[in-house]
Parts: structure tokens; C-alpha cells; sequence
């Protein structure tokens, strides 16, 4: 039992990261489109120094929990 608890808490923390990563990440992408390169580099930039490593934008797994 107190592993199913683990895991669970385990699992919404992630995803919780998960989307904060993605919130940061689309709206770089919204001032890239804007065409606000500088800011949206910046933006990148520091998304790309907080995320950890074992955070994969482009994995099912992250979209799936983010979408």
C-alpha cells in the first residue's frame, strides 16, 4: 500500500513539472511565431537550463500528460 501511495505521489509531481515545462515551452513558440526572436531565445533558453534531463518534449509520454 505504501508503495501504490509512492508511485502515485510520484507520478502527479512529475506530471506536475511535466506541464509547467510545457506551459514555458509553448510560449516561447507563441513569441517565436511572433516573431519576437530575441525574447522567445531568451525564454528558450532558460526553459532548456531548468528542465531536467529526463524530461523529453518530444516523448508520447510528455504529450500525452501535457495535452
Amino acid at each position: 500500500m505504501k508503495r501504490l501511495l509512492f508511485v502515485s505521489v510520484f507520478l502527479l509531481i512529475n506530471l506536475n513539472v511535466f506541464c509547467q515545462f510545457d506551459y514555458l515551452w509553448k510560449e516561447a513558440d507563441s513569441l517565436y511565431k511572433l516573431k519576437q526572436y530575441d525574447a522567445a531565445a531568451e525564454k528558450y533558453l532558460a526553459v532548456s537550463q531548468k528542465m531536467p534531463r529526463y524530461i523529453n518534449p518530444k516523448s508520447w509520454v510528455y504529450n500525452a500528460a501535457c495535452c
